[in-house]
């Protein structure tokens, strides 16, 4: 009798801390979003003319795509929240016309020492809206593309 309540005891103790564990985690990482109605080649275009608009947004990358020839990684800096963004597009493939993607996939200090990834427990929820909300706002909307948020499962 008293080892079945100490075992119902310990099952219960660690439904707890699993279910602990789950709250205010978003199960995947990053936060992707479809670019609508356009193609790789004009969204560079925006992305380039954006960068160029602001020459004291992006921090430059080492151009190491021979790995990953359907990405490209940009970092950008927010001077208001002292953090450096990480995102990269997807270019899509290229045969069937697929919308290409912008995947928003961290944050992390200028000096390249720590990051967190978005949607992740890493980051309040609050605060992981904000970076969101900032993201679409700053970068997105000024692009001038219509864009849908992909919804994380």
């Amino acid at each position: 009798m008293k080892n079945s309540k100490f075992i119902c005891i310990i099952l219960q103790i660690s439904f707890l801390i699993i279910l602990n564990s789950c709250i205010n985690y978003i199960p995947c990482r990053g936060q992707e979003y479809t670019i609508e109605n356009i193609n790789y080649q004009q969204l560079s275009l925006k992305i380039d003319d954006y960068f160029k608009s602001n020459p004291n947004l992006e921090i430059k990358l080492e151009e190491s795509n021979s790995q990953n020839p359907w990405k490209v990684d940009k970092i950008i800096y927010w001077n208001d929240l002292n953090i450096r963004v990480h995102f990269y597009i997807h270019k899509g493939n290229q045969n069937t016309n697929q919308s290409p993607t912008i995947t928003f996939t961290h944050i992390g200090d200028k000096e390249f020492k720590s990051y967190k990834d978005i949607n992740s427990k890493e980051i309040s929820k609050e605060l992981n809206q904000t970076y969101l909300k900032k993201f679409e706002n700053d970068v997105l909307n000024k692009l001038g593309v219509n864009w849908k948020s992909n919804i994380c499962f």
